[in-house]
């Protein structure tokens, strides 16, 4: 169940987190894959170390997340969406030599010091190293968002649905079917991705956490492709809670959010209200958004970061979609919390062309009508109108002065 690299000879396999004969969900609820030592050594394979395994981007996902004693990791200072490079992040990308350097010279780092061994380093920059190659315009799929929060979950009960998207950014069809596995069974997934993948589209894995014990859950998610020369990499967390708990909601059904706006014109504002339906106060953490094109949208306000939402109550938040030239941008919204996170939120922002603007027509009522050249008040006295009158009288009376006169009949006077 290990696999040794050059860059990493101690690196452990992404499947060796699963109990050889352990059963794992692919694809949905309908299909299990009972995993056996051989196929945890070929999907190893699958996944070769170009530099560093999948093991190790998977293991690196869940340090980025949060340590294992609970506390938080590289995330409390560069954000859940490495991608967006907070604090230049990416530079550590394949670099444990440079994660080091940044632990030893900026303070709010420096308590990684004592908590990440040489192997957590490598693992940590090896999944920086996959978000990088995620991000490449050249990538054959993208995949976002990297990484997802369920909050707390009951044991036992399913959490809300947070979701990743794949699409083909190429100009070709992609090689799929697209795989999704997780590091540990209570990830499940289901998804609509077709058994082609065409240039510009994009398919969906919802993905739901059911946890079975009480406490900190940590794993990591492989999306394979014959596309991909190795698996991309996402990190998950959640907790398993026995208590009581507030699962948050968003007041509208629809996980999706739907701009329309002018190319060239104003932002256009929606505004999400958060609901806790629950019995629980709840601190909001943050909220953000990543995808392609993230740098469409802004969060404009409301449902701040270290506020309380009690028991009973609501919260509005405001979001911003500013056209562009692309006629369509995409992205997710994540909100978190220390409770049960609400559903992540798709943002489609539609941008549609000017409509063409026509000539502007001189309105009929700045005359009198007909051939006039008064004004309307005038039309009782126009003088345009007694000229034709006057001229007409005296064509009449030139034509009775123009007929022929009528001969006498025999016998008649003259």
């Amino acid at each position: 169940d290990r696999f040794a690299c050059k860059r990493h000879p101690s690196a452990t396999l992404g499947l060796g987190y699963l109990p050889v004969g352990s059963v794992q969900r692919v694809h949905g609820n309908p299909i299990s894959l009972r995993f056996t030592s051989r196929m945890a050594s070929l999907l190893a394979l699958a996944g070769v170390c170009n530099g560093v395994s999948a093991q190790d981007a998977a293991q690196g996902a869940k340090l980025y997340m949060r340590l294992a004693n609970d506390s938080w990791s590289c995330v409390s200072c560069h954000g859940p969406d490495p991608g967006a490079n907070r604090n230049n992040i990416l530079r550590a990308a394949d670099r444990p030599e440079t994660l080091v350097k940044v632990m030893n010279t900026v303070s709010a780092m420096g308590f990684l010091s004592s908590q990440l061994t040489e192997v957590d380093r490598a693992d940590v920059t090896s999944f920086l190293g996959n978000i990088v190659r995620i991000n490449d315009p050249s990538a054959a799929l993208r995949v976002w968002p990297v990484t997802l929060d369920f909050g707390r979950v009951p044991v036992g009960g399913t959490s809300a649905r947070q979701f990743v998207n794949i699409s083909n950014p190429s100009t070709a069809p992609s090689s799929v079917p697209v795989t999704f596995l997780a590091t540990d069974p209570a990830i499940t997934f289901v998804h609509d991705c077709p058994a082609s993948l065409s240039p510009g589209s994009s398919c969906e894995a919802g993905v739901t956490l059911n946890p079975n014990e009480v406490g900190l859950m940590r794993a990591a998610v492989l999306v394979s492709s014959p596309a991909l020369s190795q698996p991309m990499v996402l990190g998950l967390i959640g907790y398993g809670s026995s208590g009581p708990l507030s699962q948050l909601a968003w007041v509208q059904s629809a996980p999706d959010v739907r701009f329309e706006a002018e190319k060239g014109g104003p932002n256009v504002l929606r505004t999400l209200t958060l609901n806790n339906p629950g019995t629980m106060p709840v601190e909001l953490a943050l909220t953000s958004i990543t995808g392609p094109n993230a740098n469409q949208f802004k969060l404009q306000g409301g449902c701040a970061s270290s506020s309380m939402l009690q028991a009973g109550t609501q919260c509005e938040l405001t979001v911003a979609y500013t056209p562009s030239q692309f006629a369509e941008s995409k992205a997710v919204l994540q909100l978190r919390s220390n409770q049960g996170n609400p559903p992540a939120l798709r943002l489609d922002g539609i941008a549609t062309s000017p409509e063409a603007t026509a000539s502007p027509i001189e309105p009929l009522t700045t005359t009198g009508g007909g051939c006039s050249i008064g004004p309307p008040t005038q039309r009782g006295h126009d003088p345009a109108l007694w000229l034709m009158a006057l001229i007409a009288a005296g064509a009449s009376i030139l034509r009775s002065y123009q007929r022929p006169l009528a001969m006498p009949k025999p016998g008649e006077p003259v």
